[in-house]
Parts: C-alpha cells; structure tokens; sequence
C-alpha cells in the first residue's frame, strides 16, 4: 500500500513546486522504474553495482559518451570531440567545454572542475581503486591561464581506447566537493606518490570526507550537471527529480544525451515476482530492465500486462565463460579441460536457463563483429568426445570405485571438481547444476558451493576455486583484452584462470598500439589460443529483457549500457 499512496504524493510534489517541463506540449511525466537491488550506496566514484550506475548517470555527466542510438562516441561536457596529437610516446587530448553547462547552483563547469575531479580519482586515500586504474592512462592536465574552458590532456602512449578513456569519467563541481580547497595544493602527477605523513594530510582528510558522505542523509549534496538531481533515497526506493531550467534542455535535439523528458524518475525494488507483476498491472511500474528470463516468461503471460507493455531484447555487450583454474594440478592439461569443454551444453544453457534470451558463444567477440574469427568450431556436446580426450590424457579408474584418477607430479589426483557461484544467484546456480548433470555421465563428481557475492569476488581473485561462471563486458568501439587475458591480470586483474604466455601477450600488447587491419588479424589470433588452451570456455552472450509501458512514446533501446535511454519517453501530447 506504501507504493500505492506514495506515487500520489510525487504526482502531488510534481504540481505543487512549479517544476518547469522541458517540453510545454507534454503532459508531465512520472517514470516508475524497478531495479533488482537496492543500492548499498550512491557516490560519485564509488558506486559500482549496474543499478547505482544506472541511476547516477542521470545525475553526472563525463566529457564524452558512448550515444546508444548511434553507438559513438558522443561530445556531452565537452563541446565536441577533442583534437589528438601523439609527441615521442605521449598522446595529447585538446578539450573544450560547452560554455552552457551549468551545475545546480547556476555555476558554470569549468576547467578547474575537470582538474578536481582526476585529482579526487588519483588522490590514493579515495576509494576509487578501479576507476584509479581505469584513468591510469591519464597523467596530467594542462591549462591555460585566462582560459575556463580549455585545457590539454596529457597521457600515455597511444592506444585503441585512448580518445574515450581520456573522457570517460564523470565531472564534479570543485566548489561543493570542496569549499575548503584540501586539493589545490596538489598537481595531479603528485597525488600517486602521496602518503599517510604531512605531505598527503590534506589528501587524506578530503578522502576520509569525500569516501564516507551520506547521501541517504543529505540528497542535496549529490551533486552534478546532469538533468536530475537526489530528491529522497529509502531502502527501497529512489527518487529523482529533474532540475529546473537545466541546461542541457535547450540541445535536446542534438543527441540522447541531452534527451531528458520526464520530470521524475523514481527508482523501486520489488523482490517478490508477484508483487512486481501486481505493480505493473496497477500502474506503480512502468519499466523492467534486466529481468530474468523465467520471471519474463512469467510477468508477460499475463494478458493484461501484455497489452499494457512493449518489450525489447537487445544484446548485451558482454560473455560468460566457464572459468577452469588452470593452476590447479587436475586442471592444468588442456586436454582434461578441453573434455570439460565437450561436456557443456550450451544450446541447453541458452534455451533453458535463459529461455532463449541469449546466443551460444565461440570466444569473447560477438559474432557480427568485424574481429569475430568465425573459422573457430564451438565444442559440440559429446561426452564420447570427453571420455577419449580424458583417457588420452591419461585418466584411469585406478582403484575400480567409479572415479577416474591420475598421478600428477608424484601425487594421486581424482577427478572431481568443486563449482563456485554467487548464492542467490539463481542462473548461475542452474548452469552449475546442468553441468553437475553432464559431469556425472561421466563419472565425475560435481559439487556446488554458494558462497555471498563478495566472498565469490575474493574467492577468483585468490584462485580459492576449480570451476566457476564468470561474465565481463564488452566495449562497444573496440574491446582492449588486457584486463581478462593479458598474464598481468592473473594476479591483480580479471584473469582468474591463469591463462596466457608471451606469444599471447605479445599480441595483446601489440593490439592496443596497431592500426585496425593488424588488430584484427592478432584478435583472431588470440580467440584461436583461447579456444585451444580452454581454460575459459565461452558460453553466451546473454540479451536483456526490457518491458516498458505503452504510453511512453521515444522509447530508444541498445546494446550500449544502460541499454535503455530513461530520458527520451515521454507521454504523447494530447490532441
């Protein structure tokens, strides 16, 4: 009943404070969103559960932005793409800003703001680590006295992702952040050297601040340039108001990004499936992104919902592979994993854990792409296959009890596996079980271990696992395999299974710096070696679920993250 009223009391809300319609044809709008979990925090830079990012890009804005409609890179803070210079081994990045953007308060974002906010990234004490990492290609900015609008990247060597890198961070107004300038006494290529002493004081009080504010407490301090800003954050629920006279509304024409139609966007978690099929049927949910396929199946049976909602499954830019930690002694010949690999069914996998929503996957490139190598041939299912591969790999039933087994460097192993997945997470949990199935044909034993999602998180990074399902995304211009794939990323990276050489790195290492032509040749070249060594085992690329109410008009779906672009519905004039 709670949702019930307090709908009534945002449309109340909505009237009462003279918020301004970016469109005065449109009839107000009100958007009711659901989202799979309540988010453990909103921050700036701390946030990254999909849902909390989902949420703040509607309050923050970067320098450029990947456009979902057209799939490029789009100019949002900056006033057009910059200019690249590349000098000896640096690369140079010439911005400029749009002289419109304003922050809440009517201030308008400036250079000093973009300085800000990599030194809040670069400052060690914040708790940033990923995204610290990400911008590591960032090594300092260079104004211009005079100048508020323009200023000069300085970054590494030139790389694939270099342009979208040096603007893929979100913007930060200096004077709310910190009105006491703790970090204006430092120069960006300072901060990494910082420590707990006299020299880093400053940095770490900014930190200790910046890392524990409580926006639940105090919604108004979350604050950005972008068309929305925090009105009220419940456990459950999370309210977004969108900004009077803002800014961007005036090129509304000009991109999505500028697209910002509804006048609050309010942000529920239903757990219960049928309390969520219930909110859709009497108007207290208007959108569903990232639903799971067997709750699909069961929201659009309903007729009522059918006739009430549209939907959409776009692709999503992403794999899931079977992870196989190759530095266990039972998994480090590639013939007992490329067995593992005959014993999975994918088509299963697709067509029963995700109902059909998702397509059977060769490597870590989706086909269609023009680096897909599409002269690898999937493993078929065939547990015949499995067996051969096994007993050439010298896997005996030694002792007669019904388990294979193998002496490995002076040590009896059995051939049983454990399987890692995320409890609660119930598709992983049905593709561990589907392969406890297949395994058990063969007379292997397949256990399966739920452990909490931060747990599941420490367990890969320690390689505290055997066998695991595991999904990465993938970038939408040009996907740097660095982090998944490079030796590097064993230890404090995504490479959970210890794959790679030198010959594979050489090529990851050279794909970041080579022209299109050579960078498809060694991606091909890289998804054959994976394909062989197995230790990842491609099984999907999964494809969202998204229902969306009939009465918005301007619905834009893509595979680009957020998949569907909130801003652009609205509610048809009447006539």
């Amino acid at each position: 009943m709670r949702l019930y009223y307090f709908s009534y009391a945002l449309l109340f809300l909505l009237f009462s404070c003279g918020t301004r319609v970016a469109d005065q044809t449109q009839e107000k709008s009100i958007v009711l969103l659901h989202m799979g979990n309540p988010p453990s925090q909103l921050h700036p830079y701390r946030s990254t559960g999909e849902h909390e990012l989902f949420i703040n890009q509607h309050i923050f804005q970067p320098l450029l932005r990947i456009d979902l409609s057209s799939g490029q890179l789009f100019p949002v803070l900056a006033k057009e793409r910059p200019e690249k210079k590349i000098q000896d081994s640096l690369t140079f990045f010439k911005y400029r800003l749009r002289p419109e953007a304003k922050w809440p308060d009517g201030r308008s974002v400036t250079v000093r703001d973009v300085a800000f906010s990599l030194k809040v990234i670069k400052n060690p004490f914040v708790s940033a680590e990923s995204l610290r990492g990400y911008l590591s290609y960032i090594e300092d900015i260079i104004m211009k006295e005079g100048d508020s609008l323009s200023f000069v990247l300085r970054c590494g060597p030139d790389f694939i992702l270099s342009e979208s890198t040096s603007g893929d961070f979100d913007v930060l107004p200096e004077h709310l952040y910190d009105p006491e300038g703790l970090l204006k006494a430092y120069r960006i290529d300072q901060l990494s050297l910082l420590k707990e002493d006299s020299a880093g004081a400053k940095a770490l009080a900014f930190a200790k601040r910046f890392n524990s504010m409580d926006y639940k407490e105090f919604p108004a301090s979350l604050a950005g340039s972008g068309p929305y800003e925090l009105q009220e954050w419940r456990t459950a629920e999370v309210a977004l108001k969108k900004r009077m006279n803002w800014w961007g509304d005036r090129l509304a024409s000009s991109g999505l990004s500028f697209t910002a139609y509804p006048e609050m966007l309010v942000f529920r978690h239903i757990a219960d499936l049928d309390a969520s099929i219930y909110a859709m049927k009497t108007n207290q949910l208007d959108v569903m992104r990232s639903v799971p396929a067997s709750r699909f199946e069961r929201i659009m049976a309903d007729s009522l919902i059918r006739s009430k909602f549209k939907t959409s499954s776009p692709i999503v830019l992403a794999f899931f592979y079977l992870g196989c930690n190759s530095q266990l002694p039972k998994l480090s010949s590639v013939k007992t994993r490329q067995a593992i690999a005959h014993m999975i069914n994918r088509k299963k996998i697709v067509d029963f854990v995700h109902r059909g929503y998702a397509i059977e996957a060769r490597g870590p490139v989706l086909p269609g792409s023009i680096y897909f190598n599409a002269e690898i041939k999937p493993y078929v299912y065939d547990t015949a296959i499995a067996m051969k591969l096994l007993y050439e790999d010298g896997w005996r039933d030694l002792n007669k009890d019904g388990t294979l087994e193998k002496t490995i460097r002076g040590k009896e192993y059995a051939l049983e596996f454990s399987y890692l997945f995320p409890a609660g997470n119930e598709e992983r949990k049905t593709i561990g079980l589907l392969l406890q199935e297949s395994l058990a044909t063969c007379g292997i034993k397949c256990e399966l271990e739920g452990v909490d999602f931060a747990t599941f998180t420490q367990r890969l990074k320690r390689k505290e696992f055997e066998l695991m399902v595991a999904g990465r995304s993938i970038h939408p211009l040009a996907d740097d395999p660095e982090g998944t794939f490079h030796t590097q990323s064993i230890l404090s990276g995504g490479n959970y299974v210890s794959f790679g050489d030198q010959q594979s790195d050489t090529w990851i290492e050279k794909m970041k710096l080579s022209p299109e032509k050579e960078r498809i040749k060694l991606s091909k070249q890289l998804q054959a070696k994976l394909h062989q060594d197995a230790s990842f085992i491609f099984l999907y690329h999964p494809k969202d679920r998204i229902i969306v109410n009939n009465k918005f008009e301007g619905v834009v779906t893509s595979s680009v993250f957020p998949r569907l672009w909130v801003g652009s519905l609205r509610i048809p004039s009447k006539k």
